[in-house]
């Protein structure tokens, strides 16, 4: 759990060479193993957070890790996913979680008309960016983490753009 938490590169990197996999591969499992006690254990310690203060910030009020996800609900209202323990927590719509830019100039979003529930959100600033479902119209239940990967294509658009992803590359 330790060296899944702590992302310990070397640590993987020496495990994954002694059983002969993917050093990805392997991570993706431990997280994945370890993922259903994140959850609940992130609920938990939510629970002891005030409901009515806004955190503000771009990393994760539970466990402080950056979000995977930025999602759009109801009246627009926006919000992050945690891509470690996968705490939801509102934000402001004009914001950039990884650099704290609130500048509406250096701040834009791209899409694919084909789904127009999806976009890219891009800091200039920075030179990242992360994905944001708008659920406001969506007619089905959503799922974020399997929105994550059904996005997959926009994470490839955003590299050809030279922009990076927020969020380790382990998850």
């Amino acid at each position: 759990f330790s060296k899944t938490s702590a992302e310990d590169d070397t640590y993987f990197e020496k495990l994954a060479k002694d059983l002969e996999i993917d050093k990805k591969l392997l991570a993706f499992v431990a997280y994945s193993s370890i993922k259903p006690s994140l959850s609940l254990s992130a609920e938990q310690l939510a629970s002891y957070l005030d409901n009515d203060a806004q955190w503000g910030k771009g990393y994760c009020p539970v466990c402080g890790s950056p979000p995977a996800l930025s999602i759009l609900r109801d009246e627009g209202q926006r919000s992050l996913l945690c891509s470690f323990c996968g705490h939801e927590w509102p934000i402001q719509r004009i914001y950039c979680p990884f650099c704290e830019n609130m500048d509406q100039k250096s701040l834009h979003y791209f899409y694919s008309e084909e789904e127009d529930n999806y976009r890219v959100n891009v800091c200039d600033k920075c030179k990242k960016y992360i994905k944001t479902v708008d659920t406001r119209e969506m007619k089905y239940p959503v799922y974020l983490f399997l929105e994550q990967i059904s996005t997959l294509h926009l994470d490839m658009l955003a590299k050809d753009q030279g922009l990076e992803s927020g969020i380790s590359l382990w998850l």
